[in-house]
């Protein structure tokens, strides 16, 4: 390079009026030299009939739209049988909730009520549990009525398979 500077190649406009008289258009489009719009005598009779049609379908619209906004005795029926049928379901809905309401709250209060009878039921027990005296209770049952420890021999142990209870239909065999 000797020197010179290289500038961008976008001076388009420098070159306008120069001996080439190129003109650059960027776009996807290319603009029409000259362009006027045609003149009122001049249209085809294609244009002409397109445009009739489109008085025509236009006209037909809005008889079309006028004929939508006339409430007619069926229209009214059908709505009048659609604000019924909402209003019964609206009104079922409301009963609904309102006895699912008034079902939450008698759980509520006898899942309260259940509580506190739990809570009498635990302190009536540990009352009698700390009233009941075991040392009195081995005493009778020693000295009044004769009962005694179990020896070695006498204690048989088994197992179950139930967890439940065991029903004893005969006495059990000392070995």
């Amino acid at each position: 390079m000797n020197g010179t500077v290289k500038r961008p190649n976008n001076d388009y406009r420098r070159n306008v009026g120069k001996q080439d008289n190129k003109i650059y258009v960027y776009g996807n489009t290319v603009r029409q030299i000259n362009a006027a719009p045609a003149r009122r005598g001049e249209q085809t009779r294609e244009v002409q009939h397109q445009a009739a049609r489109n008085r025509k379908s236009s006209a037909s619209a809005r008889r079309s739209r006028i004929r939508a906004r006339q409430i007619t005795s069926p229209y009214t029926v059908f709505l009048t049988i659609v604000a019924v049928i909402t209003s019964v379901v609206c009104m079922n809905y409301m009963q609904l909730k309102s006895r699912n309401t008034t079902y939450q709250a008698e759980l509520i209060q006898k899942a309260s009520s259940i509580s506190a009878v739990k809570m009498r039921n635990d302190a009536t027990y540990e009352k009698v549990m700390s009233s009941i005296d075991l040392e009195h209770v081995r005493d009778v049952a020693i000295t009044q009525l004769g009962m005694v420890y179990a020896e070695e021999g006498q204690i048989i142990s088994y197992s179950s398979q139930e967890r439940d209870y065991i029903r004893q239909y005969s006495d059990v065999p000392v070995e």
